[in-house]
């Protein structure tokens, strides 16, 4: 697989769920559909986005787990173990408020700020001789 699709792989779905998430006006939610309809939209939509939040904790217990496999995202100069722990931390906490209906929202807006975050971070590595 080129790096490129591993790329989109990774980004797509979390992007577009955390999008639907924060944005529930969207048509998928539109009065027009059956109440049946929306109800199964609506329960589709939480079970992606609580899988969302599992692999999000799921990655976030890895950082601590494999360290080293992380290592390669970060430039030289840069504390990789100190930032690696730190995204573990940032990745379990967003991934877990996910699962909380209260805080659901602000869950899924940190999952998305992440990923904007993360985005050069794996560009750059998309183009290096040996991508991670």
């Amino acid at each position: 697989m080129q790096a490129t699709q591993r790329l989109m792989y990774i980004y797509t779905p979390s992007v577009f769920w955390a999008f639907l998430t924060l944005f529930p006006h969207l048509p998928f939610n539109n009065s027009s559909f059956s109440l049946k309809h929306q109800r199964k939209m609506k329960l589709l939509k939480l079970g992606l986005t609580f899988l969302l939040g599992a692999f999000m904790v799921y990655g976030g217990i890895n950082h601590f787990l494999k360290p080293a496999m992380y290592f390669p995202f970060f430039a030289d100069f840069l504390p990789k173990e100190a930032l690696t722990y730190a995204s573990g931390v940032v990745e379990i906490i967003i991934g877990a408020l996910v699962f909380i209906p209260k805080y659901r929202y602000y869950g899924t807006l940190g999952i998305l700020v992440l990923m904007i975050v993360f985005l050069p971070l794996h560009v750059a590595d998309v183009f290096r001789e040996q991508p991670a």
